[in-house]
């Protein structure tokens, strides 16, 4: 990466990550990020529409690195957008592993708008591009909607991705406290499952509810 002919150098990068594949050429586009100045915009600009995740993924952060975080940006959109379910769930996975230094240029209309989306597994991705208050709290009304998704997995991922807004405070385990009530027992087990990590202790009345519970798994984590 550091040969003095940069066009013999060009040559031979533009080679390998055309010829390598998976973690190999992952791996090399987040070298040239942290090494190489960016005449290899080129070259990696494309890889953010690499079919592996790792790839994609690397190929944004580096543009973003280089200070293209723009065009990493409109990228994305691009995937956010295409007809393919499998491709706009790619594209919020990179969402959710955007280097959040450039958070600016997350476009979260459109990641909130794919909440909605008729497949589960866009609906996972962007779920799971919310992380944390600093990048999606002011999305979190949006967020909380998914508590009444039609799918189990979804809901029980929005409410643990909710309760991170206010992870190590009184709020998370009042918060998961209330979801003990929940109908829902994908909803009622994540609950039991968050206080138990927090150290959170159950009432003697909810305990005993947990232990009555019809779901099986619910008693189960109300014992450990």
């Amino acid at each position: 990466l550091h040969l003095k002919d940069q066009a013999y150098a060009r040559k031979k990068i533009r080679a390998m990550l055309a010829d390598l594949k998976g973690a190999p050429r992952a791996q090399l586009v987040e070298t040239l990020g942290h090494q190489i100045e960016h005449q290899y915009t080129a070259e990696v600009d494309p890889l953010v529409h690499d079919k592996d995740a790792e790839t994609a993924v690397n190929a944004a952060r580096t543009l973003c690195i280089w200070g293209k975080a723009g065009e990493a940006r409109a990228r994305v959109l691009v995937l956010l957008n295409d007809p393919d379910s499998a491709v706009r769930a790619r594209g919020l996975h990179i969402i959710g592993k955007w280097d959040l230094r450039y958070k600016d240029e997350i476009p979260w209309q459109d990641v909130v708008a794919l909440l909605s989306d008729k497949e589960k597994e866009v609906r996972l991705e962007a779920v799971k591009a919310f992380r944390g208050p600093d990048d999606s709290a002011k999305h979190l009304a949006a967020l909380a909607k998914k508590l009444e998704d039609p799918d189990e997995e979804v809901r029980s991922l929005a409410l643990e991705m909710m309760l991170r807004f206010s992870a190590g405070t009184n709020m998370a385990a009042v918060q998961a406290m209330r979801m003990m009530d929940n109908a829902d027992p994908a909803l009622r087990l994540t609950a039991i499952r968050i206080l138990a990590e927090s150290g959170g202790e159950l009432p003697i009345l909810k305990l005993t509810e947990a232990l009555e519970d019809g779901d099986v798994r619910i008693q189960e984590q109300a014992l450990r």
